[in-house]
């Protein structure tokens, strides 16, 4: 099952590649290259939302053996704080937080429904840690003001034993 998801990803990569769409979407098959080649099975990364009010949230996905099995959510900046943690046997229980995605299914994500947004109407963004995984990969629209960006920011990503 596993080698299937990392050949249609890949293949939806190489296609977008092909395609010559644009540089971004090279930057991002490297990447995943780069992050099934470090051979990630298990770990965690927290994804976060800032708005210009002040308010904040993070959720943390955790990935064993290529499935999730746990999800954590926090929210800051208001009134009353609200978090949860959903685990294998409630995971999607709550409407708040970060989509259940593996990080294979996040790199799909970015690339065939983020990267694609018609850049006459939206700024595209890509940007990756120090080690080339991803970091943010999002759109926003022109001439929009405020909270308006959509898609991933990753905080940080964690490897686990």
């Amino acid at each position: 099952m596993l080698k299937n998801l990392s050949f249609i990803i890949i293949s939806s990569f190489l296609f977008i590649s092909c395609s010559s769409l644009n540089e971004k979407q090279k930057e991002l098959k490297n990447s995943y290259t780069k992050f099934k080649r470090l051979h990630f099975e298990n770990y965690s990364y927290t994804v976060s939302f800032q708005s210009f009010t002040g308010f904040s949230s993070y959720t943390t996905i955790y990935v064993q053996n290529n499935i999730v099995y746990k999800r954590e959510y926090k929210e800051e900046g208001t009134l009353e704080s609200y978090s949860y943690i959903e685990d294998i046997t409630n995971l999607g229980k709550n409407e708040k937080g970060f989509i259940i995605k593996t990080l294979d299914e996040v790199y799909l994500l970015c690339g065939n429904e983020i990267l694609v947004k018609d850049e006459k109407y939206n700024y595209i963004n890509l940007s990756f840690f120090k080690n080339n995984l991803l970091k943010n990969c999002s759109y926003t629209p022109l001439h929009c003001a405020d909270d308006c960006s959509n898609g991933i920011n990753i905080k940080k990503i964690r490897k686990i034993k």
